[in-house]
């Protein structure tokens, strides 16, 4: 039988957030004396939270990160330079010694229920439970049985009110696998508070209401499947949420089939889908056509569609989107984007093991920025995004100060390049052409930008010019760059 063990501090650390998810890390390989998780967005400050609250399955210890719903990535470290790869924080994942830096970003499995379930494994099905409020009419309610314990170690798992067909009911879902006939049960308050007496044996079934003296009826209609809108919550999942099921793209449901969601803006790739459960989602809905959405009208999905969908253009803000799960009919609303703004951002490790991006600022078609490195061996990309969206990353190549090499689109490993610790390089890309060029410029890009700061020029390999002339060349004044040409 399952074991499942989890503190009470970690109960009440988690009942403290007003909307947060446990991401989890098996430790049982790495041996990390500390677990952090470092998490954004907002970030938290490196190396981040110290996890402290665990769980046991089956003999095997794992960490329970609580990270607040908002954030989609998460880092888990050991405070002294082991860390793994940027990883979504999706609710219920595992990591462990495969996702380390250089490594694997998918889950290893999850855990629901007190279970741990691999990543490909056989989904998890969950049975709903019900006792009416009537029957114990407090605020808190716990559920508890032994002979087995089907809803975890003492005091049991919390329950949550929902309202079926006018009657008010406490509910729990509970791993399908674990139903069985107990001994005994108990009702409490997360402790020995408005604890019950020992209730009589009954065979829990999905879909069921049980009343304390061991009676039981079934719920609604269709065998018990739970009829309250939020038991199959959909999400909208794509470039815009960084291809994760966070609760700020879940949809809102009215419970006749209908969601919708507001966003602010909608662009590139998304499906709609339910939330991750072993690692992939459980159900995704997509319009199948290859074509792009126009605004306002309807197209009909398919369920299980492998396609992405998209809004035709640029994409829209101030977006409205329309589903309903029983016609599978979708409806995108909104206002078009009719001119994309294009970034291009510096990200590597010359600051940080974190990497985090730098803005590349343009000038007449350049862009660049200055990095002084705490690093000598660097690693690095150059990626763009169109209205905030990711949508392309160069590099494959190995740098060379003084020297222009032309990068590689989406191909090829992280770029690298060898650096004076201390010293200021100015990274200069030319889109149009792909052209890399790094220049040393020692203390340069620490002075304010500002007429009176004398030019320095480079040609286009990087080499310092005293006198430029007949060509085109690099010119730095102060902190900005651009390319001029000299007659």
């Amino acid at each position: 039988m399952k074991k499942f063990l989890l503190s009470l501090a970690a109960v009440a650390l988690v009942s403290g957030f007003a909307s947060a998810k446990t991401v989890y890390w098996d430790n049982s390989e790495t041996d990390w004396a500390n677990v952090y998780a470092h998490s954004w967005n907002p970030a938290t400050t490196w190396p981040g939270e110290k996890v402290t609250e665990t769980v046991e399955i089956d003999g095997k210890t794992y960490y329970a990160a609580t990270i607040e719903d908002a954030k989609t990535n998460v880092i888990f470290d050991n405070g002294t330079g082991a860390r793994t790869e940027d990883l979504a924080a999706t609710a219920d994942a595992v990591y462990g010694k495969v996702n380390l830096k250089g490594g694997s970003i998918d889950p290893i499995g999850s855990i629901k229920n007190g279970v741990f379930t691999p990543a490909g494994a056989v989904e998890i099905t969950y049975a709903t439970i019900y006792v009416p409020v009537s029957q114990y009419d407090y605020s808190v309610a716990y559920i508890y049985s032994w002979g087995p314990e089907v809803f975890g170690g003492w005091p049991g798992s919390a329950m949550t009110k929902t309202t079926v067909n006018g009657t008010e009911y406490w509910s729990i879902k509970v791993d399908d696998r674990k139903l069985a006939t107990v001994t005994s049960w108990q009702l409490n308050g997360g402790s020995d508070e408005n604890k019950t007496e020992d209730l009589p044996a009954v065979d829990f079934q999905n879909g069921y209401a049980y009343d304390l003296d061991g009676t039981s009826v079934e719920v609604g209609q269709g065998g018990g499947d739970d009829p309250d809108p939020d038991v199959v919550p959909l999400y909208i999942v794509g470039s815009v949420s960084n291809w994760t099921s966070s609760a700020a793209y879940k949809m809102t449901a009215d419970g006749n089939g209908n969601y919708t969601i507001h966003l602010d803006k909608l662009s590139g790739d998304f499906k709609i889908t339910t939330d991750i459960v072993a690692g992939k989602w459980n159900d995704e809905y997509t319009y199948t056509s290859g074509e792009a959405m126009a605004l306002g009208q309807e197209y009909t999905c398919t369920a299980g569609g492998s396609a992405n969908m998209s809004v035709e253009g640029l994409g829209a803000t101030d977006v409205t989107v329309d589903f309903n799960i029983n016609t599978l009919v979708i409806k995108v609303t909104g206002t078009a984007i009719t001119e994309a703004v294009v970034k291009y951002f510096l990200k590597g490790n010359f600051e940080s093991e974190l990497w985090p991006s730098t803005e590349l600022v343009e000038n007449n078609g350049l862009y660049s920025a200055s990095i002084r490195p705490a690093t000598a061996e660097c690693s690095f990309i150059v990626y763009k995004t169109v209205d905030g969206v990711e949508s392309g990353w160069y590099k494959g190549v190995e740098a060379i100060p003084g020297q222009t090499v032309t990068m590689l689109n989406d191909q090829g490993g992280d770029a690298t390049v060898t650096l004076n610790i201390g010293s200021t390089y100015l990274f200069a890309f030319e889109p149009e052409t792909l052209a890399l060029t790094v220049t040393m410029t020692s203390g340069v890009a620490d002075i304010e930008a500002a007429e009176d700061v004398p030019a320095v020029y480079y040609n286009l390999q990087g080499v310092r010019v005293a006198n430029p002339a007949n060509g085109l060349f690099l010119e730095v004044r102060g902190n900005q760059v651009r390319k001029v040409a000299v007659k």
